[in-house]
């Protein structure tokens, strides 16, 4: 939402749906996204929650900020998000409100953390620091 604001001059206002459309997902599936992704002007702006290694090797080079946050404040989060996304997920734990559960069995668990674990994502992309196209920002740096 930050960079949408500086690149198109104000605040996106309405649903998320609107922020989707002036900063797609990279790796748009929804039915409709992906055209609009392939149109938009230059520079274009993207999200994703991929890993480096994830990214398609065009966008390897590219200029990109990555913003990670505190594992307290992830795991907290990540458990929120879960939490909205029930349906979608279906976790029994979540489902029941059992967060010490939940951080033992599936944020701390690399075969069941849907992203991987946060450092493990965290270390690949701070692994990439000498490349000199990515800016690192936390949470907290906003």
């Amino acid at each position: 939402a930050v960079v949408s604001t500086q690149s198109t001059g104000g605040c996106p206002a309405g649903p998320l749906t609107q922020l989707e459309q002036q900063v797609p997902w990279l790796q748009a599936t929804k039915p409709g996204v992906e055209p609009l992704r392939d149109a938009l002007p230059s520079p274009r702006i993207f999200m994703t929650h991929d890993y480096h290694s994830w990214l398609p090797a065009q966008w390897a080079n590219k200029k990109t900020i990555y913003c990670y946050r505190n594992p307290k404040d992830w795991v907290v989060s990540y458990y929120y998000n879960m939490e909205r996304f029930l349906d979608k997920n279906g976790c029994e734990i979540v489902a029941r409100g059992d967060f010490p559960e939940y951080f033992t069995k599936i944020a701390r668990d690399r075969r069941v953390c849907k992203y991987g674990l946060w450092e493990d994502h965290v270390i690949e992309w701070l692994a990439q620091a000498g490349a000199g196209n990515i800016l690192f920002l936390t949470y907290e740096d906003l």
